[in-house]
């Protein structure tokens, strides 16, 4: 409705203030050659049908037809500014980002006095259409679990929150940490260091694990999570599936699928980001330590 833009990427065109009756004079009156590309007068181009058939068939009906139009554009122009500050306000009050999605809070987007054209404002950045997000506006209110797709997109609702993550080619499932390793990069960026135990406080933060070192079997291993996988949670004598953990804790879908562990042999260490395995908890007969702390740009907000 605003019509075609000055300018778009890397694409200007200064022009447009201009009709074409307008420099065509003027190209006339100051001797300046021009070109003219053959296709312009054919109709079969829909851009050339609206402007050789219909824009003068409505300057017949209405003489200033060209000139309202102009100012209806222009009109836009502005009212477009307005809404896309607008709506600019409002997405920051429903929307965060998080290590690996962002996130749509339910309760503030129903806040909104225009819930829908809202989330469509969101969604659409991210190759949602019309149709799919009415589908997902009318699910907002359902159960968790709902899944939904762009060509570039998944969108999730879990709880109170809708997670949008791209589509992402598969990556590599194993990673090791070697014994002398004191940083690794993939795939997450994680410190490591080493302290005897006189000299170590224990951090209770979930990015830091600290871990007794006597009791781990090098290379460790990184991997994703699998069905069966179970671990005993620190402060716990009993063992607990690591399903049944991400059920208690209400870890959403879509954190599960990225959620890495930390093995030593066949044993889970560290749910990374999450809780240390307790058969590897630092205890009176610990001399040395092992700490490793998730990179601040991995970290979860």
């Amino acid at each position: 409705l605003t019509g075609i833009k000055e300018k778009s990427g890397k694409i200007i065109r200064p022009m447009l203030f201009a009709s074409r009756a307008e420099i065509e004079k003027f190209a006339h009156a100051n001797y300046i050659d021009y070109r003219e590309d053959s296709s312009n007068a054919e109709t079969v181009f829909q851009r050339n049908f609206i402007r050789n058939k219909i824009i003068p068939a409505f300057e017949k009906m209405n003489p200033a037809f060209r000139k309202n139009m102009t100012e209806s554009i222009e009109n836009l122009k502005e009212a477009e500014v307005v809404y896309s500050g607008y709506f600019l306000s409002e997405k920051q009050k429903v929307v965060e980002n998080t290590r690996d999605s962002l996130v749509i809070k339910i309760g503030e987007l129903k806040k909104s006095a225009h819930p829908k054209l809202l989330l469509l404002e969101i969604l659409s950045e991210y190759n949602f259409n019309s149709e799919i997000v009415e589908q997902v506006f009318q699910g907002i209110g359902g159960e968790s679990g709902k899944q939904y797709y762009s060509k570039t997109h998944r969108l999730l609702k879990d709880r109170d929150k809708l997670f949008i993550t791209g589509i992402g080619e598969p990556v590599q499932q194993l990673y090791y940490i070697e014994r002398d390793d004191l940083e690794i990069t993939q795939p997450l960026h994680l410190i490591i260091s080493k302290q005897q135990v006189k000299d170590f406080t224990i951090s209770k933060e979930p990015h830091i694990a600290c871990l007794n070192a006597g009791k781990l079997e090098f290379p460790l291993l990184i991997r994703k999570w699998q069905p069966g996988d179970y671990f005993q949670p620190f402060g716990m004598t009993g063992f607990k599936k690591v399903s049944d953990f991400f059920i208690d804790e209400k870890v959403p879908v879509h954190q599960k699928e990225n959620t890495w562990l930390l093995c030593s042999g066949e044993k889970i260490v560290w749910i990374i980001g999450y809780r240390t395995d307790n058969r590897f908890r630092i205890d009176k007969h610990t001399r040395n330590v092992l700490k490793i702390k998730i990179a601040k740009e991995n970290q979860e907000n």
